[in-house]
Order: structure tokens, then C-alpha cells, then sequence
């Protein structure tokens, strides 16, 4: 298994380990369940940049339910690593989404890091822009120009304020 693989595993495992947890310890009965987003939170250290949030849509397709996010870039590598993990409560009970994907940085100042990831066997792209400054993120999605069907569309990371006391 390449350390790629590894890498995406383990972050995987880590937020849909951490998600769920978070929906059980957040929810007030089984029925009605209280889903947390993480607090939005980007830091660079040392080459490498972490960023915690969620995904909310402006413009496409929305997922239903709630988002939690957790990105992982490395600058020796110019690589990103993108965990995503969606909750949608029906009146059936709730389904767990998880996702990753492979960004590779095109850009990368100590204001914003910008990353592109191609995903549904090369026909969408996804365009990744974090901002180191003030935090924040913005995420687009859109077909390549060798494909002509696909979702087009937006989202800004967000996150939940975190209560004290």
C-alpha cells in the first residue's frame, strides 16, 4: 500500500471515527440527533497545513444533513489530502457518507494555498482555495472540457461555534 493510501486511509478512519462520535455524544435522543460541524480551524506549521471545518454549498448540489471536513497538506510533496464526512438524518435513520480525494497544490503563499483534485475518472475537477490569513475556504466543482455532463457548483467551509462552560 502506497503512503498515499495510508495517509487517506488513516485520516478517513480518524473523521468518520471522530464524526460519529460526535453525533452520538451530541445527540438528545436517537430520533433527533444534534450533528456538531467541527469549528473552522487552519493552521501552518512547519510545511505542513491543517484545516477543519465543513463544507456548506452557495451554488449546485447540496448534500443533505451535515458536513465535517478535515484537509492535510504537506508542501515537499505539493500534495492535499481532503477527508469528508456527511451525516443525512431521514425518517428511517441516518446514513454516513465518506469520501477522500487527492489534491495537487498549484499555488502556496503564506496567504492562501490553492489545490486542483480530478475525481469521477477524470470528468470533474475540484478546485481548492484555503486563506491563511483570515480563515476561511472555498471549494468549486465542475466538469473537465474532455467531459460535458457533470454538477457545477460552490461551497464556503464553515464551522460550528464551539461552546464554553
Amino acid at each position: 500500500m502506497s503512503r498515499t493510501n495510508i495517509v487517506i486511509s488513516s485520516l478517513l478512519t480518524a473523521l468518520v471515527t471522530a464524526y460519529a462520535t460526535t453525533w452520538f455524544l451530541n445527540s438528545n435522543s436517537i430520533e433527533h440527533p444534534v450533528v456538531t460541524v467541527p469549528p473552522l480551524w487552519i493552521e501552518q506549521e512547519a510545511g505542513q497545513l491543517v484545516a477543519f471545518g465543513g463544507w456548506a454549498a452557495e451554488h449546485g448540489y447540496s448534500l443533505p444533513g451535515r458536513s465535517a471536513v478535515e484537509i492535510r497538506c504537506y508542501r515537499d510533496k505539493q500534495l492535499c489530502t481532503e477527508a469528508f464526512a456527511n451525516v443525512h438524518h431521514h425518517d428511517e435513520g441516518a446514513d454516513l457518507e465518506a469520501e477522500t480525494y487527492l489534491y495537487t497544490v498549484t499555488d502556496w503563499t503564506d496567504e492562501r494555498l490553492q489545490a486542483t483534485a480530478s475525481m469521477a475518472e477524470g470528468c470533474l475537477e475540484r478546485r481548492l482555495e484555503l486563506f491563511l490569513d483570515e480563515p476561511g475556504g472555498t471549494l468549486e466543482w465542475e466538469p473537465t472540457e474532455d467531459c460535458e455532463e457533470g454538477d457545477t457548483g460552490n461551497a464556503v467551509l464553515i464551522g460550528d461555534e464551539v461552546p464554553l462552560g
